[in-house]
C-alpha cells in the first residue's frame, strides 16, 4: 500500500469517527499534527505526551475515555502492550525509526523508502488545510516545507518564511515561522491546566498574525506565556558556557518549573554545529537529555551507550531524547565520549 493510499485511508476513518482521542508528542511538530487534524474533525480530545515511550500503564486511561479511535502522533516507541489493551481502533501516524507493531493502522514514510517526512506535513497531506499549522511543525522538526507547500506559504502569509531562506536552522531561528514554533513549543511547558488551556486556544486560532500581532485576548494569554518562558529560557542560554577545544557541548541544570532542553540544545547546534551537544535537566533522580548532531548518527551511538547502562532514549539520527538514573549519568557521559574518540570526533 502507498503512502498516499494509506493516509487516504486515515482520512476516511477520522472523517467516520465521533468521538477520537489524540496522543502527541509533547513539541511543536506534535502539537501541530493534532492541530491539523482535529481542526479537521472538530471533535475528540488531545493529550500531550512527555516521555518517550507509550506503554501499557496509558492504556487504562485511554479506555476511561472510551474514544471510538485513538490517533497516536509522533512518538517514536508505543509498546506493542498498549494498543493490545485499548480497546478502540488504533492509528499510528510517525517518522521515526520504524517499529513492528500489530492490531493498529500504522502510518510511517521510512517503511517506504526511508525517507523522513515530519508528522505534521503527514497530518497536512491528509487535511490539506491551515498550511501555516504544516509549516510551523516542520521548521520544528529541522525540515523544511516542500515546495508546493512552502509557496502556498508564501503567498498566503507573506514574509513568514521568505523564498530565499537557506536551511531549516535559518528557518527556526531567524523567521516569523520559527518565532511561532518557539511560541508553540513554549506553551507546552508548566502546568497541564495552562497547556490544555493554550491548546484549546490554538485550536480556534485561524490565522498567524492573530498570535504575533496579539489581536485579540485569547491570542495575548498565549504570547504572555511564551514571553514569560522566554525570558526563563534566555537565562539559562546566555548562562551556558562553550569550551572550543571540546568537541562535547555538554550542560546541566536543575529547574523546578519547565524543561528546555530540547530547545536550548537545537539553539546550541545552529551556533555550535561543528559540536555534540548535550543538554541535561536533573529531575526526580534521573537526567533527561536531549541530544543533537549535525555529522554523526547519535541514535545508533546512543543505542550502543545504553546496551551498557540503565536508561531510555531514541529519536532521529541526528537528534535524541534520553533519561539516564542520576547515578549513571557520569558513566553515560564517560562512555559517549569514548564513542565520540571511536568516530574521531574532534
Amino acid at each position: 500500500m502507498t503512502l498516499t493510499t494509506e493516509l487516504n485511508k486515515v482520512r476516511k476513518q477520522l472523517q467516520e469517527c465521533g468521538r477520537p482521542l489524540f496522543l502527541f508528542d509533547d513539541d511543536p511538530d506534535g502539537l501541530s499534527s493534532f492541530l491539523l487534524l482535529y481542526r479537521m474533525v472538530k471533535a475528540g480530545k488531545g493529550i500531550p505526551l512527555k516521555g518517550i515511550i507509550l506503554d501499557e500503564h496509558q492504556a487504562q486511561r485511554v479506555n476511561e475515555y472510551s474514544p471510538d479511535l485513538v490517533i497516536v502522533l509522533d512518538k517514536p516507541k508505543v509498546a506493542q502492550e498498549f494498543f493490545s489493551k485499548v480497546r478502540a481502533p488504533c492509528i499510528w501516524i510517525d517518522h521515526h525509526e520504524p517499529q513492528e507493531v500489530k492490531g493498529v493502522s500504522y502510518v510511517n514514510p521510512r517503511t517506504k523508502n526511508n525517507e523522513n517526512i515530519s508528522t505534521s506535513q503527514l497530518c497536512y497531506q491528509i487535511t490539506q488545510e491551515d498550511p501555516w499549522i504544516a509549516v510551523v511543525g516542520i521548521v520544528a522538526d529541522w525540515q523544511l516545507p516542500p515546495k508546493q507547500l512552502w509557496k502556498l506559504c508564501e503567498e498566503k502569509y507573506p514574509g513568514y518564511l521568505p523564498a530565499k531562506t537557506k536551511d531549516a536552522p535559518t528557518a527556526l531561528f531567524t523567521t516569523k515561522i520559527g518565532e511561532l514554533a518557539r511560541v508553540f513549543s513554549f506553551n507546552l511547558k508548566g502546568k497541564t491546566s495552562d497547556v490544555l488551556a493554550s491548546i484549546k486556544i490554538l485550536t480556534r486560532i485561524q490565522e498567524p498574525k492573530e498570535l504575533l500581532e496579539k489581536e485579540h485576548p485569547q491570542a495575548r494569554l498565549v504570547m504572555k506565556k511564551y514571553e514569560q518562558k522566554l525570558k526563563e529560557y534566555e537565562q539559562i542560554l546566555n548562562s551556558i558556557e562553550v569550551d572550543k577545544e571540546n568537541p562535547l557541548l555538554l550542560y546541566s541544570y536543575s529547574h523546578e518549573k519547565n524543561s528546555f532542553t530540547v530547545d536550548i540544545s537545537n539553539e546550541l547546534l545552529y551556533k555550535h554545529p561543528d559540536k555534540v551537544i548535550v543538554i541535561a535537566r536533573q529531575s526526580n533522580g534521573s537526567y533527561k537529555c536531549s541530544l543533537r548532531a549535525k555529522n554523526i548518527r547519535l541514535d545508533k551511538v546512543l543505542e550502543k551507550i545504553l546496551q551498557e547502562i540503565n536508561g531510555t532514549g531514541g529519536g532521529h539520527e541526528h537528534a535524541c531524547g534520553a533519561v539516564i538514573p542520576q547515578e549513571e549519568f557520569s558513566l553515560f557521559i564517560e562512555i559517549l565520549q569514548e564513542k565520540l574518540a571511536e568516530q574521531k570526533i574532534t
